[in-house]
């Protein structure tokens, strides 16, 4: 639902911060 993609999302984001590509 939108609350599960909406934590996915942080996850993501926070892992882009810790490993730049």
């Amino acid at each position: 639902s939108l609350l599960v993609r909406h934590k996915l999302l942080r996850k993501e984001m926070a892992l882009i911060r810790i490993i730049p590509n």
